[in-house]
């Protein structure tokens, strides 16, 4: 294994240059905050195979940010990095007060050690893997990229929570942002750019996903009970593969099968070269109908790389899976009367880590507090009636507890809630329905391993094993949010073609998950079953075949959106380079802004439409202007006529004769600096550049770039509030 390691960094060093120790640095901030808690963690996950070992790095990172978020949000600490150091010592502390913790620390590495460091290498080898390929093409530019990294940099420059909106000056966000907190807080403690922390970040969430998933299925397999060490690595590989790196059987078809078909005369209709993104987009594009719809899945996340929070949640939504895992297998029978309090201890901390899951989802993407809150329940429905417990008390007493766990996160996010409005409105029965044969293309190939699950292993079996009623339970989850939007919709301000999309995206994209770690599971299921012969043969053959289908999807992709991967084409992590490229004299303002200002300016420079290059000073500083992307702020905002008004407020400063009118605009949002770039200039024809120039002092010009200081402000600006 050392010497596996060894190749790996050498052939990194080769690849990525200096931006390796970025990474290494990245990860050894990561692997001490999962030391901290692996006493815990091990407590808890007593049951796995690897004592949970992964997981102390997902609970770690959500104790800490969590605990540092929230002594921000009530004011009792800055955000700091002096603030993340006492709370990690309080973190190291915390081991004193689990049973037998020191002694239980040293014994588990003792006996773990070679697992702990195999499942490092493989957290460790995929973290350099797409550093490396986020090196091909690392721009924080398209998509939504402005936005997340904009809600990074706001993060970084505020004190309190709630961090400040960097495109509506005055308010604070109105968005689930815990999960661009926890990217901030990585940042503050390991003082990497943030420009290079981006993708660092990216990299890291496509790693937790593929150990995670290993760990998760692999202890599935594990507690089957009849799992050997190879049937256990097979599970949480194939699973791995298939959540992390696995798509739909779209590609297969539309890209392979239908040109063939196409080349032997078979099929007429038009053939257009593969796009990668078509397998998120198709019911509703391909035939175009007036149902449009989005479902995506992680490859797809990883290789666009928007830092999302349907993206940043996949590690907290395993680490609850894990958790329910637990709590379904049950505590291990202990004689000794002794344990008692370890058991006690061990049922506390289960329950306080739901609760922060759930939290943290809330925070993060609320899609899945409702989606997970569900899956909970099966598993509370589940061990009672399997385990043959199902009474009247012992029912009253699981939904007390469930109650209490429910309550206590509701507790935890009342910070959150105090400086929140929710934007949705409400729910409606979906106006169009997805043909089945579409479905088919999406999710065929898992349906049918859980259909041959089900006749092969538990219909067999009769009698099935705990993770085989757990793995059941999966299925019926996925299938259960494959089939909600096709019934309701949450309503939102898009258009009618597109009323359904994000009820399908948000649902399907855990359905994905789901259904990818029960695949996994059920396939090693299956193929280990007994029996022989030339069909036992051809049907394990068949099912190879089907397993392979979907891992076309990552070539395409990868090769789609970085181009043939070859360390020649490595451009480096930072992000923002695009900037100097693309805008140098944007770039400079950037740089210019980070280094001479503190705390939160208010800066001015062109609205624009969503999805463009609009707002790029702010997103790349932190610091807020009037009014950015017009259709999120709407969203965000729940007024159109609001964003609307500040939007016209922006034209008047930059166009208008009306030096009263301009004054009494940028006093409303106490605008310290105005921007005026070859964006400004395209957005506003009319622009009176000699006005605004008689306002201040020109500190900064370079390549048609002006930065100008408003009379009778200061760099440092009107504190922190």
């Amino acid at each position: 294994m050392c010497a596996f390691l060894t190749i790996i960094l050498t052939l990194a060093g080769i690849c990525m240059g200096e931006d390796l120790l970025f990474v290494l640095l990245w990860w050894f901030a990561i692997l001490i905050m999962g030391w901290l808690f692996l006493p815990v963690t091990a407590t808890v996950f007593g049951r796995f195979f690897d004592s949970g070992y992964l997981f102390s790095k997902t609970l770690s990172l959500a104790l800490i940010s969590y605990a540092v978020w929230l002594l921000s949000s009530l004011g009792v600490s800055a955000f700091s990095r002096t603030t993340i150091g006492l709370t990690l010592l309080a973190a190291l502390g915390s081991v004193f007060f689990v049973p037998r913790g020191i002694r239980s620390a040293g014994t588990l590495v003792k006996r773990h050690y070679k697992v702990f460091i195999a499942e490092e290498a493989l957290f460790l080898c995929g973290l350099i893997a797409w550093s490396f390929i986020r090196g091909l093409h690392p721009d924080i530019q398209g998509l939504e990229k402005f936005m997340d990294y904009g809600f990074v940099n706001s993060i970084l420059r505020t004190d309190s929570m709630p961090p400040q909106d960097m495109w509506f000056a005055g308010e604070s966000i109105n968005y689930y942002y815990f999960g661009h907190f926890i990217c901030a807080l990585l940042i503050k403690l390991t003082g990497i750019k943030s420009s290079v922390a981006y993708n660092l970040m990216i990299a890291t969430l496509f790693s937790l996903t593929l150990s995670l998933v290993f760990s998760l299925a692999g202890n599935l397999v594990f507690l089957q009970g009849k799992g050997t060490a190879k049937k256990v690595i097979a599970g949480g590989l194939l699973a791995a593969l298939l959540v992390t790196c696995g798509g739909n059987l779209h590609t297969f078809i539309f890209g392979h099968v239908l040109p063939l078909a196409k080349r032997a005369h078979l099929y007429h209709g038009e053939i257009k070269g593969y796009w990668y993104p078509d397998a998120t987009r198709y019911i509703g594009y391909n035939p175009p109908t007036e149902d449009k719809t989005i479902h995506e899945f992680p490859c797809y996340s990883f290789v666009v790389s928007d830092l999302h929070g349907h993206v940043l949640n996949i590690p907290f939504v395993l680490t609850l899976l894990a958790l329910l895992l637990v709590y379904g297998a049950g505590a291990r029978r202990e004689r000794d009367k002794n344990k008692a309090s370890e058991g006690r201890y061990t049922l506390m901390s289960l329950s306080l880590f739901c609760a922060l899951m759930f939290a943290v989802f809330y925070m993060t993407n609320p899609w899945d507090f409702p989606v997970y809150l569900a899956a909970a329940g099966l598993a509370v429905l589940y061990k009672g009636i399997f385990h043959g417990y199902f009474q009247w008390k012992s029912l009253a007493t699981t939904l007390l507890c469930s109650c209490a766990i429910i309550a206590l996160s509701v507790v935890m996010v009342l910070p959150f809630l105090s400086h929140f409005t929710p934007f949705g409105q409400g729910i409606g029965l979906v106006q169009a329905r997805s043909p089945i044969y579409q479905l088919m293309v999406l999710w065929g190939y898992q349906l049918f391993f859980a259909l041959c699950f089900v006749v092969i292993v538990v219909y067999r079996e009769r009698g099935a094993c705990f993770s085989d009623r757990f793995v059941l339970m999966l299925f019926l989850c996925a299938i259960g949010l494959i089939i909600l939007p096709e019934i309701i919709y949450v309503k939102d301000i898009y258009l009618p073609s597109f009323h359904r999309a994000n009820t399908m995206f948000k649902f399907t994209y855990q359905s994905f998950i789901l259904l990818g770690i029960a695949t996994g599971y059920s396939a090693v299921r299956i193929f280990s079953r007994g029996g022989g012969g030339l069909i036992h043969q051809a049907v394990n053959t068949l099912l190879l075949v089907i397993l392979a289908l979907p891992m076309l999807y990552p070539y395409q992709a990868v090769r789609g959106y970085y181009g043939t991967p070859h360390p020649d084409r490595y451009r480096g992590l930072d992000g923002l380079l695009f900037l100097q490229r693309l805008y140098p004299g944007d770039y400079g303002a950037v740089e210019w802004l980070k280094e001479n200002t503190r705390g939160r300016p208010v800066i001015l420079e062109a609205n624009g439409d969503s999805y463009t290059d609009y707002g790029r000073i702010s997103m790349a500083t932190g610091l807020p202007t009037i009014q950015g992307w017009f259709v999120h702020e709407w969203l965000w905002r729940g007024n159109k006529e609001t964003v609307a008004e500040r939007a016209g407020e922006v034209a008047t400063v930059y166009e208008s004769r009306d030096i009263s009118a301009t004054r009494a605009i940028l006093e409303k949002y106490r605008v310290h600096y105005i921007v005026i770039g070859k964006l400004e200039r395209d957005a506003f024809t009319n622009l009176n550049e000699d006005k605004i120039l008689t306002l201040g002092r020109k500190v900064f010009d370079r390549e048609d770039t002006k930065i100008i200081e408003l009379d009778g402000v200061s760099r440092i600006i009107y504190g922190h509030n």
